[in-house]
């Protein structure tokens, strides 16, 4: 548990870095350039959510809650939905009018859709920590830029392409997700 919970924490720190503290990112981009300091970061997120992977494979601990039978069907809703929104943070879509952080609305959207269907103490730590992460982040990016200002408008086409590779993608994922992670992401 003592992996999850450190890794869970220095993923946290390393992706609040840029909100929380901007002078301690423009200092790295001047010592290392903006390639290294993405190269950097990019090795720290990887590494940590490496680290967040394996302590939650190997963390054990009581089951917390027992989820709702109908949590296995909710699921893989809010993941869609979380597909969708992750596709959507990197294209110019109207999703981008609508939502001014769909990148953390995915990750919320993710782990509260898996608290459906997990109960176990590791579980509830990682999506629970996860969900906390992205509200926090959302926090300080608000406070950090100030009043949004909405993009766009951008075709219906875009949004409709950027949809459906989200779908296209979940749809990869869902096939894939025994062999990655382990578990069937459908019950029997």
């Amino acid at each position: 548990m003592t992996l999850l919970i450190a890794s869970l924490v220095a993923f946290s720190v390393v992706h609040l870095i840029p909100a929380v503290a901007p002078a301690v990112r423009r200092s790295l981009v001047s010592a290392l350039g903006e390639i290294g300091f993405k190269a950097l970061f990019s090795i720290l997120s990887l590494a940590t959510l490496f680290g967040v992977v394996r302590g939650w494979g190997a963390a054990a601990g009581p089951v917390l809650y027992a989820p709702p039978a109908w949590g296995w069907h909710v699921t893989p809703l809010f993941v869609l939905v979380a597909f969708i929104l992750f596709v959507a943070s990197r294209l110019p879509t109207n999703v981008r009018r609508k939502i001014r952080h769909p990148q953390l609305a995915a990750v919320k959207f993710w782990a509260l859709g898996h608290l459906f269907s997990n109960g176990e103490w590791r579980s509830v730590v990682l999506f629970a920590g996860l969900i906390a992460w992205a509200v926090v982040a959302m926090i300080f990016i608000n406070k950090r830029d100030g009043a949004w200002t909405k993009p766009g408008p951008f075709s219906k086409l875009q949004t409709t392409l950027s949809t459906l590779a989200g779908v296209v993608a979940y749809l990869v994922f869902m096939k894939l997700h025994l062999s990655i992670i382990g578990v069937s992401p459908f019950p029997g």
